[in-house]
């Protein structure tokens, strides 16, 4: 995560971002269930003001926030009609855990963007080796990652591939077929190009480990940033 004051510009350690965002998951699921709407509300609100007023790279990722929003809204509505249907419980207190869970939910959403995504990948992992994170953790993370991104490029391509060459709408059951089939191939495709970069890395020379020259070092405004972030959640779950 990068603060900007003025004109420079001031980057926390990303061990700093894991270890609030670890802290934002324990303050989400220690809170209890009757807890009051606001205090989810208010870290919702402080975590979208840090991110969005002190690191401006956060405005593109806001657009992830509304594709998550999208995402939980129809889930949010599923579950509120269940609820009511089946629950013997008043309608007051089920609109009540629902919003506890629409609003933990963005609250854990807005840690994600501001702690995690808003840093390089490379720089997160770097940073959990330094903290001497298992190797085989950071190895499974870098290749999820990785493969996820090519797997991503190939269902992208695919499908607009099929959009291009769709002359007229056809029926539900075909088009059900048809992107079985995409879907099959993406498959395939993307293991077989995990195995050719596979490939080219042994014929790089890797063994199997991974190697950052890119230290990290904790300074005074990563333990204060850190330590004022653990206070304001301690404060909010003694309140």
């Amino acid at each position: 995560m990068k603060i900007s004051a003025g004109r420079a510009s001031l980057s926390l350690d990303p061990r700093t971002g894991l270890l609030c965002f670890l802290a934002v998951l324990a303050f989400v699921v220690a809170l209890p269930a009757e807890a009051p709407l606001w205090k989810n509300a208010g870290l919702l609100f402080l975590l979208l003001a840090a991110g969005l007023g002190f690191a401006p790279q956060l405005r593109k990722l806001l657009n992830w926030l509304k594709k998550m929003v999208l995402i939980l809204i129809p889930f949010i509505v599923f579950l509120l009609v269940v609820t009511l249907l089946f629950s013997k419980e008043p309608a007051k207190k089920v609109f009540f855990y629902i919003a506890q869970v629409g609003l933990r939910s963005l609250v854990v959403v807005a840690a994600d963007l501001v702690f995690i995504l808003s840093q390089r990948t490379e720089d997160l992992l770097a940073a959990m080796s330094q903290a001497k994170v298992p190797a085989v953790v950071i190895q499974l993370l870098n290749y999820g990652l990785r493969y996820s991104h090519i797997f991503t490029r190939e269902a992208v391509s695919s499908f607009r591939a099929k959009l291009a060459r769709d002359k007229c709408r056809q029926p539900f059951l075909k088009r059900l077929k048809i992107t079985g089939l995409i879907i099959e191939k993406i498959f395939w495709r993307a293991i077989d190009r995990s195995q050719r970069i596979y490939a080219a890395m042994l014929s790089r020379g890797y063994d199997g480990n991974l190697y950052f020259h890119r230290p990290f070092r904790l300074r005074v405004l990563d333990v204060v940033a850190l330590t004022s972030f653990l206070a304001l959640l301690l404060a909010l779950a003694w309140i």
